[in-house]
């Protein structure tokens, strides 16, 4: 079965991440990507360290020179049926994706 992750970014933008639930690296997968999705562009250098790079301490906002950013398993059914505008999504106070032109105007610029 597949797993969706939706990773809300420092500056509000929404990313999805579908991952295998039974893959034996499942865990390492989806902090792997939360590291390097966090970075904040002053440091490419740092390597992902599982026992450092945890959800807990990204979430956080533990790491230095990464954004705090948060996660959560979603039904991908709550996903927009037009992937056109992805860089428009946002999340609304009912925790529904929407497509926001005033996000995709920003994300384009």
């Amino acid at each position: 079965m597949i797993r969706c992750h939706l990773i809300t970014k420092a500056d509000g933008g929404l990313i999805i991440i579908r991952l295998e639930d039974d893959s034996p690296t499942y865990d390492k997968t989806l902090n792997k990507a939360m590291f390097e999705i966090s970075r904040d562009g002053s440091d490419m250098e740092t390597h992902y360290d599982p026992d450092i790079h945890t959800i807990a301490a990204l979430a956080g906002g533990l790491i230095p020179r990464h954004n705090a950013i948060s996660q959560r398993i979603i039904d991908p059914a709550i996903l927009p049926v037009d992937k056109t505008g992805r860089d428009g999504w946002e999340e609304d106070i009912n925790g529904e994706i929407i497509y926001s032109v005033s996000r995709a105007i920003k994300a384009r610029n």
